[in-house]
């Protein structure tokens, strides 16, 4: 029999489940059922969702995504299981600290924060779980603060919620608002029926009959990540390699050119390129899940050309772990690990260190600069590509009515979204604490995100990309909606130009943030697409100027 507690704030038979909507369209329903007392003094919940990203204006297939919530018979959370795609993430309390174990099977231990409930994106069911407790525990016949522990930021976040009395109801439904922007309608009984934010055009509503969930085994056999293949006959050969990083070691790949004279091989030296990745999680090859940005296709051209390759994985990619500092990790940590595969590179018997070159993509860029100005690492040359000039307000602000617009979203809502993100960088800039009571409650979804900002707004790329005393090279293409070809690769070459720098600009009207080619309008959900390369021409641009520097006996930078 359920624990009284439970059973009040969960009365529910059967699964329940709800449909939710972006702008009016379906993207994703979830589930959830509560399967009792599972052993002595524990109750069990299980919650599941099937999201679809492209109705989000991403790409990528459906998404499917178990969890497992435990309780004791007060309701406080014991044990937190989520599966999606073969990853696992587990949370077990012990007091007052929550130990997570990453997918890679590393351990950090975090503050619970005071938290009494959890909550993860997409589970509406665990919302729902939540606003009944809040009901019967009456503390939403008045204004109440409650905190919950939200698994996708893996901390505390404090919440205020309040009777919306000016929202219109049926009879024996009540509308609460929350000080995260959030609508909450309840029935007579403390049911969740609908949870909407207008200004994410969000709208969770319960459906009147659950329809059967899907089998994720089912789906996850279904799933097929991009898989990096090295090219047929290639005059290289590739080595994996782990580089001593400066919090954990990281792993990459060497592409070492073949020599013509195989005895001569060990004694060949060869200029050699270093690839720095743009932001978030891939792996050396560029490949995150289904997406495949092409960095294997640069790196392999480049060594057929005669260039040592040597690219890594980011953080919590391929057999690079998350490390201790995951969760505190900003910018700085990221050009950190680009500084150890830099020496690493320059160590290696095969390369000449006096002919090694940085190529950064996007985020990239902004670190290749960072390692020659302010840890100055002796290169031939650096290639820009898709490398940002704007500061990063204009750029968050320009990012957010670019995909704001693709997604449908109103121009009232895009105008609210820039307001708040234009509030949360002064406060970034203001040096605030993201800490419950320090700034306003809707900000503290940044709180994760703070190192990153703020070690970003420390540097500017038409100020870095000035100090260079290298020959640089910078490409964008055209169709790029990231990264503009006018408001930023025309400004740092401006910027460059004028501090004397040796540059270099190319622009391919037909070509995106990833240099592949694309027929119609760049979004992300093109990225997606597994038929599509990255340009030859662009390729042969790039090992041209590099062959070209590679071969000036000039004293390097």
């Amino acid at each position: 029999m359920m624990g009284s507690i439970v059973r009040l704030v969960w009365p529910e038979t059967g699964l329940i489940a709800f449909a939710s909507t972006f702008n009016g369209k379906r993207y994703a329903t979830s589930w959830i059922e509560c399967r009792g007392e599972t052993s002595p003094g524990v109750y069990r919940f299980v919650s599941q969702f099937e999201l679809d990203p492209r109705v989000l204006g991403q790409g990528g297939s459906i998404i499917h995504s178990i969890s497992t919530f435990e309780v004791d018979p007060g309701l406080r959370p014991l044990r937190y299981v989520s599966y999606a795609r073969g990853a696992v993430l587990q949370l077990v309390w012990q007091g007052d600290s929550v130990v997570v174990t990453f997918p890679d099977g590393t351990q950090q231990t975090v503050p619970a924060g005071g938290a009494a409930y959890v909550t993860e994106a997409h589970m509406a069911g665990l919302d729902a779980l939540l606003f009944s407790a809040l009901f019967h525990s009456g503390q939403l016949e008045q204004p109440a603060r409650a905190t919950f522990f939200f698994v996708n930021q893996l901390g505390a976040l404090s919440c205020q919620f309040s009777v919306a009395s000016d929202l219109a109801s049926s009879p024996g439904e009540h509308w609460y608002r929350t000080s995260f922007q959030d609508e909450i309608l309840l029935d007579r009984e403390g049911r969740l029926l609908c949870n909407r934010n207008p200004l994410q055009g969000i709208e969770i509503r319960r459906l009147a009959t659950a329809p059967a969930k899907p089998e994720v085994t089912e789906a996850e056999r279904n799933y097929r990540p991009a898989v990096y293949t090295p090219p047929p006959a290639a005059t290289f050969r590739a080595v994996d390699v782990t580089i001593p990083g400066p919090v954990i070691p990281i792993g990459a790949t060497l592409t070492i050119p073949r020599a013509a004279d195989a005895s001569q091989e060990a004694a060949k030296r060869w200029p050699a390129v270093l690839f720095i990745s743009g932001s978030g999680c891939h792996d050396r090859h560029g490949i995150a899940g289904e997406l495949d940005f092409g960095t294997h296709e640069i790196v392999d051209a480049l060594s057929e050309s005669g260039f040592v390759g040597l690219r890594y994985d980011t953080r919590g990619a391929g057999t690079t772990g998350l490390g201790a500092d995951y969760l505190e990790a900003g910018l700085d940590a990221i050009i950190a690990d680009a500084l150890a595969a830099y020496r690493f590179l320059a160590e290696r018997p095969e390369v000449d260190n006096n002919r090694i070159f940085l190529i950064g993509h996007s985020q990239g860029g902004t670190v290749a600069m960072a390692l020659a100005t302010e840890h100055k690492v002796q290169v031939r040359g650096i290639a820009l590509l898709a490398t940002v000039a704007r500061s990063l307000e204009e750029l968050s602000f320009d990012q957010l009515e670019s995909h704001g617009r693709h997604a449908g979203l109103s121009d009232a809502q895009i105008a609210q979204q820039k307001a708040l993100l234009q509030e949360s960088l002064a406060l970034i800039r203001a040096g605030k604490e993201f800490k419950a009571g320090e700034v306003p409650d809707i900000h503290l979804t940044f709180q994760r995100n703070v190192p990153w900002f703020r070690e970003w707004m420390r540097r500017r790329a038409e100020s870095m990309v000035a100090l260079l005393t290298c020959p640089i090279w910078i490409a964008n293409g055209e169709k790029d909606f990231q990264v503009s070809a006018d408001k930023d690769a025309k400004r740092l070459a401006d910027a460059a130009r004028q501090a004397g720098v040796a540059t270099e600009l190319r622009l391919y009207p037909l070509l995106d943030h990833a240099f592949k080619a694309i027929a119609g309008e760049s979004t992300l959900a093109s990225y997606y697409d597994p038929q599509r390369r990255v340009d030859p021409t662009f390729l042969a641009d790039l090992r041209s100027w590099l062959i070209q520097n590679s071969q000036d006996r000039a004293s390097p930078a």
